[in-house]
Parts: C-alpha cells; structure tokens; sequence
C-alpha cells in the first residue's frame, strides 16, 4: 500500500449536498462520464434513508477525493430487513492503493455495527481484482447468491 502526506491530511465525514460536484468528478476521473443528473438523484435517495452509511474522504485543500455509499434494507429473494448494503466505492485513480477506501470501508462497517446490522452485501465485477481484495480484506466473502445476466 502507498502512503503519501496527502493521504494522512484526509478526513472521513457523511455526505453532504454540497458534496455533489466533487463526487461527480472523482466518478468522472473512475468512468469517464460525466452523470451528475443520475448522482443528484442517487445523493437524494441515499442522504435521506441513511446518511451516515454515505461517506466521503475530503482531502485538505483538495475536496472529495473518494467515497462509499451504504443503505440498510430488506431485499428481495428472502434478504431480511437490517442487512447493510454497500453500494459502491470510489477513490480517484491516483489515490488507490494509499489506504483511502479501507478507512472509508472502516467507517461505513462500524456504523453497520451501530444500526444492528448482522449481514453486509455489495456486488463486485469479477474483472475487479482490486475491489474483490478490499473486501477480503475485510472479512467478506463469497455469497450464496449467483447473479445472472442476459444481454438484449
């Protein structure tokens, strides 16, 4: 893992509205798209269930430089109500690997904790070999779950 003295100025805290344009950019910078419509609503949807399971990393001087969004809820296929969701992470590119996504994951994990969560899910890319070991890294594994897929 790299360590910078950037990294070691950073600050986990809850998302914030005005959070939005620099969330979009750090997005922009992992897909090359700019979707700020989508983010707006997604910021919407995920500050008003839970919002300290939405975290952002603000660089001192910088801004937003990564993030997580997390949700608590049921689910179909007999998933109980109270089971932690991990929507997505975020690091911007030339901050990944310095730490930045497992302190967010940390924090995300420990409110989980307080909210009485007993189970946590997200969904990863097989392709997505770094993201696969972050969550290793912290205790998950694979689930009982398969997802398909057709392409129409």
């Amino acid at each position: 893992m790299k360590t910078t003295d950037q990294t070691a100025r950073i600050i986990i805290r809850p998302l914030r509205e005005e959070d939005l344009p620099g969330f979009v950019e750090v997005d922009y910078r992992q897909t090359g798209k700019r979707r700020e419509a989508y983010w707006r609503d997604r910021f919407a949807h995920f500050t008003r269930r839970h919002p300290l399971s939405c975290l952002v990393a603000e660089m001192e001087g910088v801004g937003v430089v990564a993030s997580v969004l997390g949700d608590v809820r049921g689910w179909e296929f007999g998933v109980p109500e109270g089971t932690g969701w991990i929507e997505g992470i975020n690091v911007r590119p030339d901050l990944q690997g310095t730490g930045i996504a497992s302190r967010l994951l940390d924090q995300l994990l420990g409110y989980f904790r307080q909210a009485g969560v007993k189970r946590v899910f997200s969904v990863v890319d097989w392709e997505q070999e770094e993201a696969i070991g972050l969550f290793r890294s912290h205790g998950f594994r694979r689930g009982d779950f398969i997802a398909f897929e057709k392409k129409l």
